[in-house]
């Protein structure tokens, strides 16, 4: 519930920046390599949430420019909006450095 609150709380002020993650720990080494493989093989699912200044189309967006002469994709959806601002879910489907931030 806390993540809920900063989120509408960003989203509904005028002046906000709001940067958050979630960090994984495997506390034994089993484990490490088990998530490890788990993300190589792609079984994790990562969604990221991000507020941008503009009213965002209300479809799934497909962001496929290039990020340093490779192929980077991801999909972007319009959870909500608020005047000039909107709320995307953001799944990237390829790993490149800085893509959110670029795409």
């Amino acid at each position: 519930m806390l993540f809920a609150n900063m989120i509408a709380s960003a989203f509904n002020s005028p002046n906000s920046c709001l940067t958050t993650s979630l960090m994984i720990i495997a506390y034994t080494k089993r484990t490490a390599r088990n998530l490890s493989d788990m993300f190589a093989k792609r079984e994790i699912k990562k969604t990221y949430v991000a507020i941008v200044k503009e009213k965002f189309p209300s479809s799934t967006i497909t962001l496929d420019e290039r990020i340093d002469k490779k192929d980077a994709l991801s999909f972007a959806t319009s959870i909500a909006h608020n005047h000039n601002k909107s709320l995307l879910e953001i799944n990237i489907k390829t790993g490149r450095k800085h893509q959110i931030k670029k795409h």
